[in-house]
């Protein structure tokens, strides 16, 4: 049995714009800086983690990291100690950088941000990286959701 358009008077009629209204009100602004710094810090985590891999191995092929630590005048156990560092530091870049661009997780982000500041040649992107996780605060929601 259909219904007749008189029996539905009852009912509220709710126009367009309160319709579009409710919608924005539910649903934060998005905006392209946690991609932005969740990329950026998983290129500088990797660059970190390849870069712990080559001092673990003997070579340096980033000479930048020379302008900080002195390769040489360490000991064996010391660049060992050092590619570890790198490697871990860059596996928590990388974890950060997936958490950004998930945008969950905010302080989780922003230590993936951190971390991938260690002076490599990744210290632009990880630069880059906590600029716009740090701008994007407000988009970020809770780890569990």
């Amino acid at each position: 049995m259909a219904v007749r358009p008189e029996e539905k008077k009852d009912t509220q009629q709710v126009t367009w714009e309160e319709t579009r209204a409710m919608m924005e009100r539910g649903m934060p602004h998005k905006t392209f800086k946690p991609v932005t710094g969740g990329v950026l810090a998983l290129v500088a985590g990797y660059l970190n983690i390849f870069q712990g891999i080559l001092l673990l191995s003997g070579s340096n092929l980033f000479p930048i990291l020379g302008n900080f630590v002195n390769i040489s005048t360490l000991s064996t156990g010391g660049v060992n100690a050092l590619g570890i560092v790198m490697i871990g530091l860059g596996v928590l870049s990388a974890i950060g950088g997936f958490y950004a661009l998930a945008r969950r997780g905010y302080p989780m982000a922003v230590i993936g941000s951190i971390t991938a500041l260690f002076p490599t040649v990744a210290v632009v992107p990880g630069i880059l990286s906590l600029i716009f996780v740090g701008a994007s605060r407000s988009e970020f929601g809770k780890p569990g959701k």
